[in-house]
């Protein structure tokens, strides 16, 4: 899937759920969950070890059922790497211009982070596929992505940092394209008492506020 077909299915889906884990046995879990909770996308940062491993062995076990993406990426190698062990998107933290130069020339999207108009700014001149708006909670959650929606009324913003499913609804409303989700989404005390159909159960609430959001939009 090429870089247009891999961001319209982003969009259209609405939700990268963050999983940050050094288990590869915990990724294969939480990866099924998701699909059965029909939000089949999932983001493995980079910054645990062995993650490289992670997400080549979870891209091969789920192929084309699962978008599969890599966050925490900070420079043009890991960019590199990440695609090759079967990355289809780059998450990073910041806005480094280099790690959206290597997203552009391997044709796949990138959502760098920016939350500052002016950072939003450089990241979509610099050819970023979408905003990840981080932290967003810390500056007014959907209030804040309400305020960026005027200057910035084609950019696609998906804001990350306590977005869960009680405020999945606002941050639509108030003009985010789709949503990073993590800790409050797919919990630690979730993973250690093994009940992952709670996952299952989180993503089918978040797809159903995405799926609203979109019938009733005016």
């Amino acid at each position: 899937m090429r870089k247009s077909g891999t961001l319209f299915t982003l969009l259209d889906i609405g939700i990268i759920p963050i999983f940050r884990t050094s288990s590869e046995g915990n990724a294969i879990v939480v990866a099924e969950a998701l699909i059965k909770g029909s939000v089949p996308v999932l983001e493995l940062p980079l910054s645990f070890p062995g993650s490289l491993t992670i997400i080549t062995k979870v891209a091969k076990r789920f192929g084309k059922d699962l978008l599969l993406g890599a966050g925490t990426v900070l420079d043009p190698e890991s960019v590199r790497d990440a695609i090759e062990a079967g990355a289809q998107y780059i998450v990073s933290p910041d806005s480094n211009p280099e790690v959206i130069k290597a997203c552009i020339s391997a044709d796949v999207p990138c959502f760098p982070g920016a939350l500052t108009p002016t950072e939003i700014e450089n990241a979509i001149k610099a050819g970023a596929s979408g905003i990840k708006v981080f932290p967003c909670n810390a500056v007014g959650g959907p209030a804040y992505i309400k305020s960026l929606s005027a200057p910035f009324p084609e950019a696609i913003l998906f804001p990350c940092g306590g977005v869960n499913i009680d405020n999945a609804e606002a941050y639509r409303k108030a003009g985010a394209s789709g949503l990073f989700t993590g800790a409050s989404f797919i919990s630690e005390s979730i993973i250690q008492s093994e009940r992952y159909d709670e996952i299952t159960k989180n993503a089918l609430k978040l797809a159903s506020i995405i799926h609203s959001s979109r019938k009733n939009k005016p």
